[in-house]
């Protein structure tokens, strides 16, 4: 089996190669075969002159882009469905991979042949704020880390799956899952490329409706061994607007993809239980040396 792994950036050299960093140095795995790509999406010319000077180990190619994330995701999968890959795994630029994360993704892929889209629930991460629930520790002043030390227990509402999605309800609809790995199928279904913030959000629930018609196969996973986001990149889109602002467009546009308001939440997919191939403690000294 063969993985496209994009890495998408649009600023920040160092975040990126921290990020392919974490690539070469993940553990190998038996089955997947991995195929890195750094995929730069910029309307910076300066910054894809930048990437291609640093000479890093893996191909660069540089998509269309409108400065909005949309346009540089559906560029990936574009790529990925022209390649002889079987499945796509995209990461933004300043997100820090697990030396787990190839093996984390294969026995999901070994076990599951019928998945079409796998979305994390639990989030590892990094913010310039104290949140988070799990381990949490200091990773130096002003940013705080927040891991899962166990995937077996129920997700909690407050990050999982309730009865009915947040798109009915008058509270911000965050996102019930992240979105990690998709096959063919479920790559010919477009991002919104017109959206600031939230445009992943409503991508999870576009493709739960196709779940639900029977179009694809759409699992969750409690496996947190994969990544750690990076909430405190500055200049980063999701810091310039505030999602707040777009919760209204967010709820218009989730309305069309609503197949039945009690069938509308992420409580239809089934949940994929792992133990964790990397502990809370080794996922923090891992966190702190990497950082």
């Amino acid at each position: 089996m063969k993985l496209f792994l994009c890495l998408l950036t649009s600023h920040d050299l160092p975040k990126l190669s921290r990020l392919i960093k974490c690539v070469v140095n993940a553990n190998p795995t038996k089955v997947l075969q991995v195929y890195p790509h750094i995929i730069v999406n910029t309307l910076n010319d300066r910054y894809y002159a930048e990437v291609l000077e640093a000479n890093f180990p893996f191909p660069v190619i540089r998509t269309e882009s409108n400065g909005l994330p949309g346009k540089g995701k559906n560029s990936c999968a574009e790529l990925f469905l022209e390649s002889d890959c079987d499945y796509l795994c995209q990461y933004d630029g300043d997100d820090l991979l697990y030396p787990t994360y190839a093996q984390s993704l294969e026995r999901h892929v070994i076990q599951y042949p019928s998945m079409d889209v796998l979305g994390i629930i639990p989030a590892d991460t990094v913010r310039d704020y104290e949140l988070g629930a799990g381990s949490r520790f200091t990773v130096e002043e002003g940013k705080y880390g927040s891991v899962w030390s166990q995937s077996l227990d129920p997700p909690p509402n407050r990050i999982g799956a309730p009865s009915k999605g947040g798109w009915v309800d008058e509270e911000l609809p965050w996102n019930d899952n992240y979105i990690i790995l998709q096959s063919k199928r479920s790559a010919i279904y477009k991002i919104r490329e017109d959206l600031k913030v939230g445009e992943d959000a409503l991508y999870c629930v576009q493709l739960l409706k196709k779940h639900i018609e029977g179009k694809i196969g759409y699992f969750l996973t409690m496996s947190s061994d994969m990544k750690i986001t990076d909430g405190t990149t500055e200049n980063s889109i999701q810091k310039q607007h505030s999602s707040y602002e777009a919760i209204q467009l967010w709820k218009n546009i989730a309305k069309e993809e609503i197949v039945d308001i009690n069938r509308s939440s992420f409580s239809e997919l089934p949940i994929v239980y792992f133990p964790l191939l990397i502990s809370a403690e080794e996922k923090i000294e891992w966190t702190l040396n990497n950082f």
